[in-house]
């Protein structure tokens, strides 16, 4: 065996380390393009609608798989006729109330919502949803996004969120019918109860 081989032979581990770590940089890199072109390209198709199948199922929300092969995210906070359980064992989203269900593999019908080209996200809710519906789970997604970037960069500076000393927030309902910033069912018990009169 000669010197060279030798080193070499030393040397192997590291050499397949680096390459395996190259071959998943290359590999997330492509992926990483392949998103951003997705999302140029459902840009110009803001408001349009698609049938898809729901590819994925999480606390947050479901992921839909259009037939062209985009997928994007419809937020658990844009269900708006129920309020949404998520049911790991099940791979579903069970409605409160209606008890309605979407499952894994479930068609669907959705409506492109919104794009974000930078960060390469998708957003649709569901189809037939009216104009004021829309620009109220505009907002809540923009806010949501906002608050977990502020989130994001105090995590990466290490520092913790100030605020006013003394200062206590409401802890934060559950999401459903009423969306993010409360249940419609909650607000509505709570209120009959401010109603009424002490004798």
């Amino acid at each position: 065996m000669t010197k060279k081989s030798e080193k070499l032979e030393l040397n192997l581990d590291a050499i397949a380390e680096h390459s395996s770590i190259r071959e998943r940089a290359a590999a997330e890199a492509e992926r990483a393009t392949v998103d951003l072109k997705k999302a140029e390209y459902m840009a110009g198709h803001i408001g349009e609608e698609f049938d898809g199948v729901i590819s994925g199922v999480t606390a947050f929300g479901m992921f839909i798989e259009l037939e062209n092969g985009v997928e994007g995210l419809v937020h658990i906070s844009s269900l708006m006729d129920d309020y949404y359980e998520f049911y790991e064992d099940r791979y579903a989203l069970l409605g409160s109330h209606t008890r309605k269900v979407y499952r894994l593999g479930d068609p669907v019908r959705i409506e492109v919502l919104q794009v974000n080209i930078a960060d390469r996200n998708i957003d649709f809710i569901m189809a037939g949803e009216n104009d004021a519906v829309r620009d109220r789970i505009k907002a809540q997604l923009l806010g949501q996004r906002s608050h977990a970037s502020a989130r994001s960069a105090i995590e990466k500076s290490g520092g913790k969120k100030q605020g006013k000393s003394g200062s206590r927030k409401k802890p934060l309902e559950k999401r459903g019918k009423g969306g993010v910033g409360g249940n419609k069912y909650v607000n509505h018990a709570k209120s009959k109860k401010k109603g009424r009169k002490k004798k």
